[in-house]
């Protein structure tokens, strides 16, 4: 019973204490993969958004957008030197394992974009289907005229979330 009671002790003495572990904070800056917050009114610099600092390229980095909210973890138990992003109110991009591979595509664009070439395939097989032959083998003027327009990868990709 003992024992339970210094737990019992320990965490009240941690809730009333100033220093909080967990706390909301407003994002000043972003830079790389770590932000400035102000929490009340005092600026906190370098409070990192990855787990660790000096992250590789097979890590997740998610900035939050300037002006936002954020949660953010003191791991040094009060004492505001190892600080964290835990959690986010709007976030600006994500970038997955350094970002090289582009933005991520948007599934209802490039669909939207393929089934257009699909039409445009079949009415090219029903035209050259029903289209008479020269004598010489050769086809008869076919008049095709595609419904599809090229597109670019920035018309199917979602820029804020960059994977590798």
């Amino acid at each position: 019973m003992a024992y339970e009671k210094e737990i019992r002790q320990s965490i009240e003495r941690i809730a009333r204490s100033n220093n909080r572990l967990i706390f909301h904070a407003i994002v000043q800056s972003v830079n790389g993969d770590v932000c400035t917050v102000e929490y009340g009114n005092t600026t906190l610099t370098d409070v990192r958004l990855t787990a660790i600092s000096d992250v590789a390229d097979n890590a997740i980095i998610v900035k939050p957008k300037v002006g936002s909210a954020v949660v953010v973890a003191d791991l040094s138990l009060g004492n505001m030197r190892d600080l964290v992003v835990i959690q986010y109110s709007s976030i600006a991009s994500i970038t997955i394992n350094g970002g090289n591979l582009g933005g991520l595509v948007i599934g209802s664009k490039l669909a939207d974009w393929m089934n257009k070439v699909a039409q445009d395939l079949q009415t090219l097989s029903t035209l050259l289907q029903s289209t008479p032959v020269a004598g010489n083998g050769a086809p008869l003027g076919v008049m095709f005229n595609p419904q599809t327009s090229t597109i670019t990868t920035n018309d199917l990709e979602n820029s804020n979330i960059k994977h590798g």
